[in-house]
């Protein structure tokens, strides 16, 4: 699994474990909503650059096989040396698919949508800074997950 992965993956968790805690927990936790909401906001970069960053990846590994022309054999985890069956040439660099991509950044923003209604419907915010904290994660917010009516 790629870092991207795991990271978003990681945060994830821990926004779905806040939405299901006791609220003098939940209130702890909004104590640090900035750092959260800065979390969310590079796990995203990341993984919407991912491709760039695979890109560029995978040009300086052809171009440093090409500069230096020598061979580097596959480890055998059979010897636990190299393998004696291997051409030499390394293996290119293997892209994740885009559909993990786009189901770990849906994850991600849902964890983190659900970790702000959780706080709004416990009313530790308004609407305003909901709206304002959804905004900042391109998110746009369902009326029928609003328990507290009391937007402006």
């Amino acid at each position: 699994m790629i870092y991207t992965i795991e990271k978003a993956n990681l945060i994830s968790e821990q926004l779905r474990k806040f939405k299901d805690a006791f609220n003098y927990q939940l209130a702890g936790h909004y104590g640090n909503i900035n750092f959260w909401m800065n979390e969310v906001k590079e796990s995203i970069i990341a993984i919407d650059n991912y491709n760039k960053r695979f890109k560029a990846l995978s040009d300086c590994q052809k171009e440093w096989i090409s500069n230096h022309n020598e061979p580097v054999h596959e480890y055998c985890h059979i010897c636990g040396g190299k393998c004696e069956f291997s051409n030499g040439i390394p293996s290119p660099p293997r892209k994740i698919e885009s559909s993990l991509l786009k189901e770990t950044r849906k994850n991600l923003t849902d964890s983190a949508y659900y970790f702000l209604i959780r706080i709004y419907n416990s009313g530790m915010i308004d609407y305003t800074s909901l709206e304002n904290l959804c905004n900042e994660i391109d998110l746009s917010i369902e009326p029928k997950d609003l328990k507290i009516k009391n937007k402006p």
